[in-house]
């Protein structure tokens, strides 16, 4: 009862402060959430997914004065508001070891480097998915630029928008031509890519590639290197969030390497202030 009654107090600790978004003077919250779900052979086959989050706060990212090196096509027209290269840490993002989601994190190179080593827990295959919430805004294009680096098949990375784990949609290829689209908030079990998953020869094998999302409305495609992948409509168009996430079975080794970030929002709409 005494257990019960700490959790239930860090849970009302983690939603309450999540009530009211930040204003640009306060910044995004930034959010690592690591999800364990129980798996039995593959992704496809899991349990109710599990879940421990570690919240952190950061200062308002701090937009590039330099051109993005992400030359990204979609809407063009609308105000590029955050731009990532990499060259430095001004943007506060976590690094160092982090002993529970069980990664090394470094900016150098003008990279942002996780380096992620994933115990063995069970009998059985276990996904932990890191995300890290950097963004807010309501309808935009963001492109993330990043590789992986693995003898592992199973891992991917890719972006989550219109929510978080528990109801957001998460888009993420792997190092060999696979992409795969993830629903929260489709019934039954939880796992990688149950909304749709396929190949397409325009994913580079083992090189860096350019996921976009253009999210407008309940409206969402998904591209990588400028191909569109998949498409796909929301259940909440209100939900601001944009992550980067990575996912990895239980036991594999992989360094996730990030060279850019690139936010357009609509209408000059930076949402985080409301």
């Amino acid at each position: 009862m005494k257990i019960n009654t700490i959790l239930i107090t860090l849970i009302l600790l983690l939603i309450l402060p999540g009530c009211n978004i930040p204003d640009l003077g306060i910044g995004p919250r930034t959010i690592d959430i690591t999800r364990l779900a129980e798996q039995k052979s593959t992704p496809r086959e899991t349990s109710t997914p599990r879940e421990t989050n570690t919240p952190r706060e950061t200062n308002t990212p701090i937009i590039s004065e330099v051109k993005c090196a992400i030359e990204e096509e979609q809407h063009e027209e609308w105000e590029t508001v955050f731009c990532e290269n990499f060259d430095n840490n001004l943007n506060q993002w976590p690094t160092g070891t982090d002993i529970d989601l069980e990664t090394v994190a470094t900016v150098k190179n003008g990279k942002y480097i996780i380096d992620f080593k994933s115990r063995h827990e069970t009998i059985y295959k276990t996904w932990r998915v890191n995300a890290l919430q950097f963004w807010e805004s309501k309808d935009y294009v963001v492109s993330i630029r990043g590789e992986l680096n693995s003898v592992y098949e199973n891992c991917t990375w890719g972006i989550l928008v219109r929510g978080d784990m528990d109801d957001g949609y998460g888009f993420s290829i792997d190092d060999q031509g696979n992409y795969y689209l993830t629903d929260a908030n489709l019934p039954g079990e939880y796992y990688l890519g149950n909304a749709e998953s396929g190949s397409n020869s325009a994913i580079k094998w083992d090189q860096p590639n350019t996921i976009t999302a253009v999210v407008e409305g309940e409206d969402m495609t998904f591209y990588v290197n400028g191909t569109a992948m998949v498409s796909y409509k929301c259940n909440d168009p209100s939900r601001k969030e944009i992550s980067r996430a990575l996912w990895g079975v239980e036991g594999v080794s992989v360094v996730y390497e990030f060279d850019d970030i690139l936010v357009r929002e609509k209408n000059s709409d930076n949402s985080i202030n409301g």
